[in-house]
């Protein structure tokens, strides 16, 4: 039985390595993501797990158990991959030595509303609560919109998210248009993004996102492949664990430094194999949802007030249903499809991302002016690690209102922007 699972696991690890170094003009992309996010969570991770027989929560997996997950990770890789080639079309090799945008300027008059904004949601953030935040944990005025949590976490996920498209937008701007000018003016509007949303304030999903963005867009390094895979394993190996714990001081004069070792891959940031197995034995146990879970993800918006029966999110349902005071654990999207529609489900959801994906991906590389996918794309190169860990319920309310904040930027300073015919001559990245 060892023999087998192991070659699942060396299958998933190899599959997900060739995918990350195959040769794409597309070097920089979600598709690229997605496959570092199985190398690392859904491959490295849970071999490590397995090798130790120690999982994230002291999950009790038993042999038999490993197969079964190891088979449904396989399956969901093979119907993605079917499907983002299915649907992925070919990068314009011209592409590949401009900016992510076609050149535009934007008018005075549009730079200074983009930070009119950005000041007064930080002056909302911080009006509201008092003072900054740079570590969470701390009152951040959780029912400051009309005192209902649905509704405050749609909109403020909304105005943060508007936040930092103002700044991907002004700083678009600059490394088209290069002056001394336009860099102070970025600079003044990472301040304020920075202010509002402090990476140690907020939940890290939401820092990964603003801030990849913002890199991504700066300085492309995601060009040079191995740049990728490299940083984002000094993230999850070496980052992650430094900020879990300054996320957890209460008194700085009782920090200790945490060593990266194998440990960090058995604890609770390494939990989806753990969840994954969790979701199996609940649905082998109480059955299917038949998409009730579902409903809830794409309903996210509606408060529990009009509705007192909404599910709650997938991780910590499933949590619940094994007796567990402690809920707040992950729900991978291979989890997400199985406890609403079983094995169908799996294929599914993995049809429907890598659809997703590939569209995004295609229409993003398109030589096009400044657009909702030129300024959401940035964002959701960190989001679809998100999406991929979950739950479903958190991860799609974050992008949906991340969308909501980029249609209504671009709203505001669609009249402001002067879009040029010709991409050639652009500034170098």
């Amino acid at each position: 039985m060892d023999f087998f699972i192991y070659l699942t696991f060396t299958l998933i690890i190899l599959i997900s390595g060739k995918k990350i170094f195959q040769k794409d003009i597309k070097t920089y992309s979600i598709n690229r993501f997605l496959w570092i996010y199985v190398l690392i969570f859904w491959g490295t991770a849970p071999l490590i797990q397995y090798s130790f027989k120690a999982f994230p929560w002291d999950v009790d997996i038993s042999d038999a158990a490993a197969l079964k997950a190891n088979s449904f990770i396989l399956a969901w890789i093979l119907v993605y991959s079917f499907f983002y080639k299915k649907f992925s079309s070919k990068c314009p090799v011209e592409y590949k030595n401009h900016l992510p945008v076609a050149p535009f300027k934007l008018k005075l008059l549009g730079i200074w509303m983009l930070l009119l904004l950005q000041i007064s949601i930080f002056l909302f953030f911080f009006l509201q609560n008092g003072k900054l935040f740079f570590l969470r944990g701390e009152s951040m005025g959780t029912e400051i919109i009309g005192g209902n949590r649905s509704i405050h976490l749609v909109v403020s996920q909304v105005l943060r998210g508007m936040t930092a498209i103002s700044a991907l937008i002004l700083l678009m701007n600059y490394k088209i248009n290069k002056s001394f000018g336009n860099f102070c003016i970025f600079s003044v509007s990472f301040v304020l993004l920075l202010l509002t949303n402090f990476p140690l304030a907020i939940a890290r999903y939401m820092a990964g996102a603003f801030y990849i963005a913002v890199l991504f867009v700066y300085k492309p390094i995601f060009k040079r492949k191995n740049t990728v895979v490299i940083g984002l394993l000094l993230l999850f190996l070496v980052i992650y664990p430094a900020t879990s714990v300054l996320r957890a001081i209460s008194d700085f004069s009782s920090f200790s430094y945490v060593g990266t070792s194998l440990k960090s891959f058995l604890s609770g940031d390494f939990d989806n194999y753990s969840t994954l197995n969790l979701t199996i034995s609940h649905v082998e146990k109480n059955g299917i949802t038949f998409g009730r879970q579902l409903l809830g993800v794409l309903l996210f918006f509606v408060p529990r007030s009009l509705w007192p029966n909404k599910p709650i999110g997938s991780g910590a349902f499933v949590a619940e249903s094994h007796y567990w005071d402690f809920t707040n654990i992950s729900s991978p999207i291979i989890a997400e499809g199985y406890i609403n529609f079983g094995i169908f489900g799996i294929v599914l959801f993995a049809a429907i991302i890598g659809y997703i994906v590939a569209r995004f991906d295609s229409k993003f590389y398109k030589c096009g002016k400044l657009s909702f996918i030129k300024v959401y794309y940035p964002l959701a190169l960190g989001l679809i690690f998100f999406i991929l860990r979950g739950d479903l319920m958190s991860s799609f309310a974050y992008s949906v209102s991340f969308a909501v904040a980029g249609y209504l930027v671009l709203f505001i300073t669609k009249p402001f922007i002067k879009n040029f015919k010709s991409i050639e001559n652009t500034a170098s990245n």
